[in-house]
């Protein structure tokens, strides 16, 4: 195949959701075949996608966390009820109020980080469409670049394959020419003067 335009490729994104592309940047195919790509375009864009799934896994290490923290604080809200007749009313008051506080502050940060991470996932299956846009415009261009070098090459094989086949009906033409010589001397000169010849030469007769 001889591609001398830019190939017209274009992705059909509900249909790539059909076939469940992958993250391009955990696949090992596509690691592969862009570690022989230098593209600023593709590297950006690999770095954005590899940013936003890092996000992911820290909020769900952190949603873990104030999870944990929230339910300390209720914990402590509960035993706060159960000891409140036992303390002073000022003071328990006061550490209730400051547990309620805390417990409103980590659902707040608790419902933005689901709210976040509900966002996430639309979000890299966007930079995932786009690294595969990118990543198809440049290796279509390579694969161009790669035929094209590819065919040279082939012109160039065929060309040296002529040249040896010339070369081989040249040797086979002048072995002839040798052997018919040699017969014609070896007439004439007989095997003692042959041999000192023969050295000479380097020369081996074949029958």
């Amino acid at each position: 195949m001889l591609f001398r335009k830019k190939l017209d490729i274009e992705l059909n994104e509900e249909l790539i959701k059909k076939n469940k592309v992958p993250l391009l940047i955990k696949d090992p195919l596509w690691k592969s075949m862009v570690a022989n790509i230098k593209d600023r375009k593709i590297n950006n864009i690999s770095q954005e996608l590899s940013r936003l799934i890092k996000e992911e896994k820290t909020i769900e290490v952190e949603i873990s966390r104030i999870k944990k923290t929230k339910n300390d604080i209720t914990n402590r809200i509960l035993e706060m009820s159960h000891k409140l007749n036992e303390k002073n009313q000022d003071q328990a008051g006061l550490e209730m109020q400051k547990a309620r506080q805390e417990l409103r502050e980590a659902t707040n940060q608790l419902n933005a980080l689901y709210e976040k991470k509900e966002e996430l996932p639309a979000a890299i299956r966007e930079v995932n469409f786009e690294l595969l846009n990118a990543t198809v415009d440049r290796a279509s261009a390579c694969l161009i670049r790669e035929d094209n070098r590819n065919q040279k090459v082939e012109e160039e094989i065929s060309q040296l394959r002529e040249k040896l086949n010339t070369l081989r009906e040249k040797k086979e033409e002048a072995e002839v020419k040798m052997q018919l010589y040699y017969q014609f001397l070896h007439s004439l000169l007989g095997p003692e003067q042959m041999e000192k010849l023969d050295r000479q030469l380097n020369y081996k007769y074949e029958e």
